[in-house]
């Protein structure tokens, strides 16, 4: 029997999916929704996640780091090739690009979010800014730096293959610069704008320690873990989860250090402007936030199994699916059905909220994400499979 590394990328199925990514995704989104949500005050107060949305953002480019980076490593020779680049940049294109260009297209057209209440030709100056990646308002801040960090992970992913194929010390190396860089950048050592950021952004951090902690999955497999170590395992994933709410919720951790109320936390002067203690309180807490995220990785899938189900449960899953179009779309939801125009109570306009938004979401995925992602999918193998007959090659057609 072939192993999975054995059968071509383009040929796995479903089967190989772990739903509990697509758990962590649907939590991600639920958070950045949940944020939104309060800052319109449609939560309890006790559920401050007044600016937490962050938070939500980072387990995506966490997630994001980790699932990118893990098939390279899985196949060390895979970076080298240029078949794999090109299936690389193509899914990436598929997957982001139609969906973020439909929406913003949608909402420079009605002038709606972030393009209400400018004039028409700034209103086209941010279009071209947000479709050529320069430029990202409201929630497209994330797209922005996504996008960067896809530029910047091929050249990580092949200077690792490299190392990985030349030493005999394997990926410990990479890990040992990417723990000094981190470690630098944590103390406040690394005070230069280009090396605190290499190109992509404040976020940095998080993306090198998905991509680490993919290297060091790899680099040592669950397979050999005893019972008695899967119950530690499972215990550290707990105690990282625990970890990362209690330092990603500013409220959270504002009532834990200072004893504080936890429904008195502003969060910000408003729904897209923030005060000094928000930004200072992400700008020192990015790289230990994403910290308990790098231990969540690797013990949860060596663990008793608890966790994995928790987050394999079908309606998270099935939001984590969507977890893109929602994104996208729930701020400018949120803001439509606002009072006085859709006069309802707050937990009425929450429930509407939620709803609609996971709705359009839906619309998205099934008329426009998924179809799209799987044409990709096939016009990259239809392309490669061309390059690679050795009738195209005798005839000096290369598709």
């Amino acid at each position: 029997m072939r192993s999975r590394a054995d059968v071509p990328p383009d040929r796995r199925g479903s089967a190989d999916r772990d739903p509990s990514f697509d758990g962590l995704r649907g939590i991600a989104a639920l958070w950045v929704f949940a944020t939104h949500a309060a800052y319109w005050s449609l939560l309890p107060r006790v559920l401050n996640f007044r600016g937490a949305g962050r938070g939500g953002v980072i387990l995506f480019f966490f997630l994001s780091a980790f699932l990118l980076s893990g098939p390279f490593f899985a196949e060390s020779s895979k970076a080298l090739t240029w078949r794999a680049w090109i299936q690389y940049g193509s899914r990436r294109v598929f997957r982001i690009v139609p969906l973020y260009y439909l929406v913003v297209l949608v909402l420079w057209v009605r002038r709606l979010n972030p393009f209400n209440g400018l004039d028409q030709g700034a209103t086209t100056s941010l279009l071209i800014q947000h479709l050529t990646f320069q430029k990202g308002m409201s929630v497209f801040w994330s797209i922005i730096s996504e996008v960067r960090f896809y530029i910047v992970l091929p050249i990580f992913l092949i200077f690792t293959a490299i190392v990985r194929e030349k030493l005999t010390l394997g990926g410990l190396p990479v890990l040992l610069i990417g723990a000094c860089w981190l470690a630098c950048v944590a103390s406040g050592l690394v005070q230069n704008e280009y090396f605190l950021h290499l190109g992509i952004d404040t976020h940095t951090p998080v993306f090198l320690l998905g991509a680490l902690t993919a290297l060091v999955v790899d680099e040592l497999p669950p397979d050999s873990v005893t019972r008695r170590q899967r119950w530690t395992f499972e215990c550290l994933a707990w105690i990282a989860a625990l970890a990362f709410v209690c330092n990603a919720i500013p409220a959270l951790y504002n009532s834990i250090t200072t004893g504080s109320s936890i429904s008195n936390y502003s969060g910000g002067s408003g729904v897209y402007e923030s005060d000094g203690i928000y930004e200072a309180f992400w700008a020192q807490r990015i790289t230990w936030i994403g910290l308990p995220l790098g231990l969540l990785f690797f013990s949860y899938p060596r663990g008793t199994g608890h966790m994995k189900r928790v987050l394999s449960v079908g309606p998270l899953t099935w939001v984590g699916r969507v977890s893109f179009g929602l994104y996208l779309i729930h701020v400018t939801v949120i803001e439509q059905l606002r009072p006085p125009l859709i006069p309802l109570s707050p937990t009425t306009r929450l429930i509407v909220d939620l709803g609609l938004s996971l709705g359009v979401a839906c619309v998205f995925f099934v008329l426009l994400e998924d179809p799209l992602i799987k044409l990709g999918r096939r016009r990259t193998s239809r392309l490669l499979a061309a390059r690679d007959d050795p009738r195209s090659k005798a005839t000096g057609d290369s598709g």
